[in-house]
């Protein structure tokens, strides 16, 4: 299903025929320059410059969306066999499994430190992904050696399958291949999408054809078009 109401980009540039609009094209807001690019902006618009350059280094979750923050206490009344009691008391040790990237966020920077290493013995698969706990608490956690190994089996275990299960999941994610496929043995959404995309990239096309050309599937869904529709 096709639905109009999510595409009406020349039909909102019509509201603002009378304003500057500045298009952005989306190589230019990738972690590699989107702290030039925001500050090229806030010199075009008047905004305060930002000033943390990691920060926009940084993938906010990525892969990891839908699946952190996730929050662990750590306590030793869980070493007694089976029992699967939550402890979260003045006992317990907090820890959180998330990104640098939502610890910035959430302004916890200060509070929280990516102990990461001290847990695994090689880097983690995605890099945004942290282990992260008040400095107090990681000593606490340190001084009960058998409690530290059993969390440090536990996290190992738990990303592990965090990262199978990522994998698992991003394999049921339709790819643009897909969608192409799909609309090239489905005619009249094939050609209900050209007629919208006809009509609303009227405006982007004339103000930034250098976007347009480099939609790859975008030019993949033209040409299938026509091929098999003609020019319509």
């Amino acid at each position: 299903m096709i639905n109009e109401d999510t595409m009406y980009q020349t039909s909102l540039c019509l509201l603002f025929s009378n304003r500057d609009i500045t298009y952005i094209d989306m190589e230019e807001i990738k972690p590699a320059k989107a702290f030039d690019t925001m500050c090229d902006l806030a010199n075009k618009f008047g905004f305060k410059k930002p000033t943390d350059k990691k920060f926009f280094e940084g993938v906010m979750n990525g892969d990891l969306a839908g699946f952190i923050p996730i929050n662990l206490f750590i306590d030793k009344k869980n070493l007694i066999y089976n029992n699967k009691v939550i402890y979260k008391d003045n006992d317990s040790i907090h820890l959180q499994i998330t990104s640098t990237n939502l610890i910035e966020i959430y302004k916890q920077s200060k509070e929280y430190i990516n102990f990461t290493k001290e847990f695994f013995d090689k880097p983690l698969k995605y890099e945004n992904l942290g282990i992260f706990l008040k400095p107090q608490e990681f000593e606490r956690l340190k001084q009960d050696s058998k409690l530290f190994d059993v969390a440090k089996r536990y996290l190992n275990n738990f990303i592990e399958a965090l990262e199978e299960r990522i994998d698992l999941e991003k394999a049921k994610l339709f790819k643009e291949k897909d969608v192409l496929n799909y609309l090239k043995e489905n005619k009249e959404l094939r050609v209900k999408l050209k007629n919208i995309l006809d009509k609303e990239l009227v405006h982007i096309k004339q103000h930034r054809p250098d976007i347009v050309a480099s939609w790859k599937y975008y030019q993949e869904f033209e040409q299938m078009c026509k091929e098999l529709n003609g020019n319509i």
